[in-house]
C-alpha cells in the first residue's frame, strides 16, 4: 500500500482503509497496522467504467449480506473476513470489467 497516504488517512481516524489497484489487486489495512491484500481474477478486459464503483458495491454488499456492516463490527473487523469483504469484490468488479459499458452483474453470475 502506499504507506504515506494509508498512514495519513488513518491518523484522520477511519477504522479501515481499502486501496484498489487495478490489475494488481486490493489491499486494506487496519487495526494494529494490519494489512490483508487479495489478488483479482485475470480476465480480459473490455471496459474499466464502473471498475470501482462496482468493487464497493460488492465489498459493502458482503459485509451487509454477512450481518457485518455495523460500526461495532468495522472496528472490530478480522483478517477473514476483511479478506472474504476484498475478494467478492474483487470478483464483482471482474466481471465487470469483462464487458462493455459499466454493466455490473447480476446475483446468478456470482455463484
Amino acid at each position: 500500500m502506499q504507506k504515506v497516504k494509508v498512514e495519513a488517512l488513518r491518523e484522520k481516524g477511519p477504522d479501515i482503509v481499502v486501496l484498489t489497484k487495478g490489475s494488481d489487486g486490493a489491499s486494506a489495512t487496519f487495526g494494529d497496522k494490519n494489512l490483508v491484500h487479495v489478488p483479482v481474477q485475470k480476465v480480459k478486459v473490455a471496459d474499466t467504467v464502473g471498475a470501482g464503483e462496482t468493487f464497493n458495491a460488492g465489498f459493502l454488499a458482503f459485509w451487509s449480506e454477512n450481518g457485518l456492516l455495523n460500526r461495532n463490527n468495522i472496528k472490530t473487523i478480522n483478517a477473514h473476513d476483511l479478506k472474504n469483504a476484498l475478494e467478492y469484490g474483487a470478483q464483482v468488479a471482474a466481471i465487470t470489467v469483462s464487458r462493455p459499458g459499466a454493466n455490473s452483474p447480476w446475483a446468478h453470475e456470482l455463484l
